[in-house]
């Protein structure tokens, strides 16, 4: 009985790797930091501040001593070097914040994220850097302003995919030059093919009886730009005819109201919309998550009706 369970445990684990493996998601985040576990000057486990040149005190802060202003999605706790508040002028500073090393053999599409507010002047600048195994790699410079939250995305697959030691950092550079906050920080790696079906533009709720045109929101969170796609739908089950797409859609971006064609939608009733997208750039779609929408739309009644009674338009 004993050696039954544990084969059976075996198979059990084998499938579930497997269909996870082949099935779900070869997307994963390699690294994903909110900064939740740092205080004070302390980083998260495996995180380093290193000082270049300045004084003791210049360090990346997790406690934002000097109040500064942040707006979403920089929220809760976050990593901040504020050059003006706590490192005086007269001293050049030059401060890393570096994360571990992250394995990124796992794919070779790379894709970096963060968060951040970026306050310049006097030749403040924030390097972000990315060490290849043997090298560091700045990838991206900041010297004007960033005044509100904004989120970066920078493709580093060149530069770490199959990677397996590979770091981030980012390298304030200033004397007495504002402040820098950077917030969830991540390395993605997106499958090469995820088309997703984002939302439904028209018929907005409520919808007028009649015949409604039906577009769309399509976006591309793989990594190769999308060119082409089948967008297939039903009404209350019925097949409608297929849509097929052309254009352009690049990574992290969408197209919105893409028209699929046109449905006649009857007065006071339910109508249930199915639709998917299918055959990114004439292949399979490598994430089905997210690959469809249902909705359920109403139209509004108009006229005169009656409730209750004989030949009620509604018995209750």
């Amino acid at each position: 009985m004993k050696k039954h369970l544990n084969k059976s445990l075996v198979i059990v684990s084998i499938l579930i790797l497997t269909f996870f493996s082949n099935n779900l998601f070869s997307q994963v985040y390699l690294l994903n930091e909110d900064f939740s576990s740092a205080t004070g000057v302390k980083p998260p486990v495996g995180w380093n501040n290193i000082t270049v040149t300045g004084a003791a005190s210049d360090v990346w802060r997790y406690d934002n001593p000097g109040k500064r202003p942040v707006t979403f999605p920089v929220i809760g706790t976050f990593a901040i070097f504020d050059s003006e508040n706590y490192s005086g002028p007269g001293g050049v500073e030059k401060v890393s914040l570096e994360t571990p090393f992250v394995d990124c053999s796992f794919s070779p599409y790379i894709i970096l994220y963060f968060d951040h507010v970026f306050k310049s002047n006097r030749a403040g600048k924030g390097d972000v850097e990315i060490f290849n195994g043997t090298n560091w790699v700045v990838v991206k410079s900041f010297i004007d302003s960033v005044s509100f939250a904004r989120t970066e995305s920078i493709d580093v697959s060149s530069i770490i995919g199959n990677k397996t030691d590979a770091k981030v950092r980012f390298t304030w550079n200033g004397d007495s030059s504002q402040y820098w906050i950077v917030d969830n920080v991540k390395l993605y790696a997106p499958l090469s093919r995820d088309a997703r079906l984002k939302g439904l533009n028209t018929p907005a709720v409520p919808v007028i009886a009649g015949n409604n045109p039906i577009s769309v929101t399509l976006s591309n969170e793989g990594y190769q730009t999308i060119t082409a796609a089948t967008i297939r739908w039903s009404a209350n089950g019925i097949r409608q005819a297929d849509y097929n797409w052309s254009g352009s859609i690049v990574r992290d971006s969408s197209q919105t109201n893409i028209p699929i064609g046109s449905y006649n939608f009857p007065s006071g009733s339910l109508t249930k919309l199915k639709i998917w997208v299918d055959n990114p750039n004439g292949s399979s779609d490598l994430n089905k998550l997210n690959d469809s929408l249902d909705v359920n739309l109403f139209t509004a009644l108009c006229g005169t009706y009656t409730i209750g009674g004989a030949s009620a338009s509604f018995a209750t």
